[in-house]
């Protein structure tokens, strides 16, 4: 039902480089109580629940160069304790609620992603200590949420207005101008 799993015996440490990842009952790519693994150049698309997500304590591992469209919710998720990952120059395109979520995560990088055609392009739920920061956040309903304040520094919301930034707790930002 995955399309590539891996788990707490098996998962440290590993390469998933270069594959197209499509059309799997539930994730594309999950990673449960893991550390150390480069996910890296892949193409998610039409998964039915999120493109690329990391739970359960999964920490250390890197996100980067990864193409994700049209999952049934996220496009790459963070969630139960997730810590320390380097999410980086993803494109999350079209997916059919948020292109990124993180639910209960912490102290995890979120940088130079660009995020497009979302109902939410962001959404902070709870956890603490994210960076955001150099993201392109364009033609999603909603850029960004958050549940708790947290600093959003030097993102770029797709205008130089505010019209579709909600903020439900304070958000320190300063985006580019």
């Amino acid at each position: 039902q995955e399309g590539v799993a891996f788990g707490t015996s098996t998962g440290n440490g590993n390469r998933v480089c270069s594959n197209l990842i499509e059309g799997n009952l539930f994730r594309g790519l999950r990673l449960v109580t893991v550390s150390d693994n480069l996910v890296f150049s892949n193409h998610l698309r039409s998964n039915n629940i999120e493109g690329i997500s990391l739970i359960l304590g999964s920490a250390s591992n890197t996100v980067e160069g990864n193409f994700l469209e049209g999952a049934n919710q996220e496009g790459i998720g963070l969630a139960s304790g997730a810590y320390g990952n380097i999410l980086r120059s993803n494109i999350v395109n079209g997916q059919q609620y948020a292109g990124f979520i993180a639910n209960q995560a912490t102290n995890n990088l979120i940088t130079m992603n660009w995020i497009t055609g979302c109902p939410v392009g962001i959404s902070n739920v709870g956890g603490a200590g994210q960076v955001y920061e150099l993201n392109l956040l364009t033609n999603n309903a909603t850029n960004f949420t958050s549940t708790v304040a947290l600093a959003a520094a030097s993102n770029w919301f797709g205008t130089r207005t505010w019209a579709n930034m909600r903020v439900e707790v304070g958000v320190a930002n300063a985006p580019w101008l």
